[in-house]
């Protein structure tokens, strides 16, 4: 009796976040691992942080039929990146232009204006 409420609890988590899951990629529309790749090596290529990739983190914000917006965060979680685990300080904002697969970083000088990585 034990063991089934156990698998029942595991079962019903398991699903629930499988759920979210799904809702999140439905929502987004294209695949945020592959994103998060195409942005963490953009990153690096126009040096905008010296944090390690591990030691970053994306929250993606919304979506159109042009854009995808997401901040870039702070990741202290891994213990190799130190401090809070508990704070994740937002970098900086970008947006990633789906026809043509440019990344734009936000102008901290004119919020809401974007410049072109290269």
């Amino acid at each position: 009796m034990i063991y089934m409420n156990m698998i029942n609890r595991f079962l019903f988590s398991f699903l629930l976040l499988l759920f979210f899951v799904f809702s999140f990629s439905v929502q987004a529309g294209m695949d945020m691992d592959n994103l998060s790749e195409l942005a963490l090596k953009k990153i690096k290529g126009n040096s905008l942080t010296t944090l390690r990739p591990e030691c970053l983190s994306f929250e993606y914000q919304k979506e159109n039929e042009r854009y995808v917006f997401f901040s870039v965060r702070e990741n202290n979680a891994p213990a190799i990146c130190g401090g809070d685990a508990d704070v994740s300080i937002k970098l900086f904002d970008m947006k990633y232009e789906k026809k043509n697969g440019y990344f734009f970083i936000e102008d901290d000088m004119n919020p809401g204006s974007y410049q072109r990585l290269n």
